[in-house]
Order: structure tokens, then sequence, then C-alpha cells
């Protein structure tokens, strides 16, 4: 699709495809390099650091549910867990009524980590949500959500896939 019908086929045909792209790009960049800075600190990579955050700081996540949450694959999600594992943030254990199913949980550590990395970001976010006027709080999480959600429709990365 041309950056000309890009323009023309949505509510705002003045705002350029390319535009957007940009914008979008530039926020996905600093966000990971955001991500990148706030799990080094604690000794993980980024996808640890992901699911320290996927997992449910009390209570536990089947290694089924928790490669869903993250999109990704079952033998990646083994070899992350493998590695939290090994540095003492999680645990296995087989589940008590099917003990084909492995539940992950975090251990007293990695609760720890994950909620050093969760007050971050959220003083990260409250700052930059402390840029945004309140009269354009709601449209704003109604466009990245109108953003996401077409995003998702049209490429072949919905969650879960």
């Amino acid at each position: 699709m041309s950056e000309q019908s890009l323009k023309t086929s949505g509510p705002r045909s003045a705002i350029s495809a390319t535009e957007l792209h940009r914008q979008l790009y530039a926020v996905v960049g600093v966000l990971e390099m955001c991500d990148r800075s706030y799990v080094v600190r604690r000794e993980v990579t980024v996808a640890q650091g992901h699911a320290l955050l996927a997992l449910p700081a009390d209570g536990a996540m089947s290694m089924h549910e928790l490669s869903s949450a993250m999109n990704l694959a079952g033998s990646t999600m083994t070899r992350v867990v493998d590695q939290l594992v090994i540095k003492g943030l999680a645990e296995r254990a087989p589940d008590e009524e099917d003990r084909r199913i492995v539940r992950v949980t975090l251990t007293e550590r990695g609760r720890e980590v994950r909620q050093a990395v969760e007050e971050e970001f959220e003083t990260l976010f409250s700052q930059v949500a402390g840029q945004i006027e309140e009269k354009d709080w709601q449209p704003f999480v109604r466009v990245l959500g109108a953003i996401t959600k077409t995003l998702l429709d049209q490429c072949c990365c919905s969650p879960g896939a």
C-alpha cells in the first residue's frame, strides 16, 4: 500500500503514514532502551525481565500460560525460565492436579527484582503521563488502543498466535 493510499484510508487524511510510522518507531526504540536500562541493572536480560513482569507476584503460572502471555514459543520460554531458575529468581514445580503441567513461581528474590523494575516503570510512566494535559489523556489512551488493535489486526503477530 502506498503512503498516499494510507493517508486517505482512515479518518485523518492529512496525517502522513510515513510520519506515523516514524513516530511509533521512535517510541518503540526508546521503550526498548528503557527496558534494557532497567533490567540490566538487575542483571537480567530484557526477555527475563519481561518474564518476571508477566509472572504473578504471588502464585504460579504454567509454562504454556507464560509463553502465551509473552507471545513466545514454548522452547524459547523454556530457555528464559531456565535462566531465571539458575539466577534464583524463579522456581518450577509440577502442577498438583496434572503433573504434565509445569508451573513457574517467583522466588523471594524474583519478587524483589520484579517489584524494583515495576517501580522504575511506574516512576517513568508517571513522568510521561505528567507531560500530557488531563483533557488529552483519554483521547491519547483511546488512540494508542486503536493503533494497537489495528496493528494486531493487520499483522501476523496477534497475541498467543
